[in-house]
């Protein structure tokens, strides 16, 4: 048992070494996680004006039009994520330590579990750029023009308020009918 546990804490961290060399390394501009000659927008989609997201997508069988739609998609689901999220969120730790003396043990459980769920409606998102990279994988610049989005949602405005006008003038069209057939009640039904 005490050995499962050493060969477990230094697995961690190993794994913890190795995630922070390779962080620091592709903050110094050392190593390029998605390979050269990529654009600024494939790691950093701030950095082209408009709201944009980044989807990417394997080389697959199903071809070209399947993995720019899988890229899409995924371009979409991080604009929604960064409109609007509901995060449900548990984070749990347990701590114990047992023995005495010299043949005492410390045991340590931290669980974290994060559930995100994103419900929005992108109209006007579209493809700004896209690049392959080496290995085949295609990454897609999504975006919403915020011009776009303020037409769009103008235009919604209208259109809802025609709606509205609408159903307005049929409720006292109704109205006036059921008045009319109630007075033709009335006077014939004497």
């Amino acid at each position: 048992m005490l050995k499962m546990k050493i060969i477990f804490t230094l697995l961690a961290l190993a794994l913890l070494a190795a995630c922070s060399s390779t962080q620091t390394n592709v903050a110094k501009g050392v190593a390029n996680p998605v390979g050269e000659g990529a654009p600024q927008w494939v790691l950093d989609p701030g950095s082209v004006a408009g709201l944009n997201a980044v989807g990417s997508a394997a080389k697959s069988p199903g071809g070209i039009q399947f993995q720019r739609n899988e890229a899409m998609a995924g371009g979409r689901d991080e604009l929604a994520r960064i409109l609007s999220v509901k995060v449900k969120n548990s984070f749990k730790n347990f701590s114990e330590q047992t023995g005495v003396g010299d043949s005492q043990t410390f045991d340590k459980v931290t669980t974290s579990v994060s559930q995100q769920l994103a419900k929005q409606t992108l109209n006007g998102s579209k493809q700004k750029d896209l690049w392959l990279g080496q290995d085949g994988t295609m990454y897609i610049l999504v975006s919403l023009d915020p011009k776009a989005v303020a037409d769009i949602t103008k235009q919604l405005a209208i259109s809802s308020l025609n709606n509205e006008r609408a159903l307005f003038q049929k409720e006292e069209a109704k109205k006036a009918f059921n008045e009319l057939e109630a007075d033709i009640d009335k006077e014939f039904n004497q």
